[in-house]
């Protein structure tokens, strides 16, 4: 599928567009419940990231790890740094907080001046999926190890939503500086 990612975070806002076509929540008058379920939803990821919060103050230290550039569009975005992993893992929090907190609030404001309500439907099915699908939480909340696609430092997601193009192996280039070594001898 297009972007590699949870078939199911694809679906689903296809699912809802196609249940709000065929049921009129708005002549139904049900826009008062989708706006209290939009806000039960928003209050329940919040708290999911506070536990997840909790979980990472409890944390010791670690070990450091090399956090490469973050380059976007040719242009570096944040320097390379050396952080614990707690700290890592507080910055990522604090970047998943924002991300939970404006969206919420920039699509509740969409609401209340457009009165748009598809938005709302899809960030009302969407956010708890897009939460449990970052880094953060399945290692915090979900309990699985950092290892594989967890391993810190965690990719940077794609702009455009396409999978990365995958690192060139670290062998390869080792075997290349020893021949160029080589050489020069």
């Amino acid at each position: 599928m297009i972007g590699g990612g949870n078939p199911v975070m694809q679906l689903v806002p296809l699912g809802v567009v196609l249940l709000l076509q065929q049921f009129d929540i708005e002549q139904m008058g049900y826009v008062m419940h989708l706006r209290v379920v939009f806000g039960i939803v928003q209050l329940c990821c919040l708290g999911m990231l506070m536990r997840i919060r909790v979980k990472i103050l409890a944390m010791e230290d670690g070990a450091k790890l090399q956090v490469p550039a973050q380059v976007q569009f040719g242009v570096e975005v944040k320097p390379a740094v050396e952080q614990t992993i707690k700290e890592y893992d507080e910055a990522k929090w604090m970047e998943l907080m924002q991300q939970q907190v404006v969206g919420c609030i920039v699509l509740a404001c969409i609401h209340a001046h457009w009165g748009y309500v598809v938005p709302l439907a899809i960030q009302t099915a969407t956010a708890p999926l897009q939460l449990l699908e970052s880094p953060l939480a399945k290692i915090h909340a979900l309990g699985k190890p950092a290892q594989g696609s967890l391993k810190r430092p965690f990719p940077a997601p794609n702009p455009f939503g396409l999978p990365s193009m995958p690192e060139a192996p670290k062998e390869k280039k080792e075997a290349k500086k020893d021949k160029a070594a080589k050489k020069s001898k």
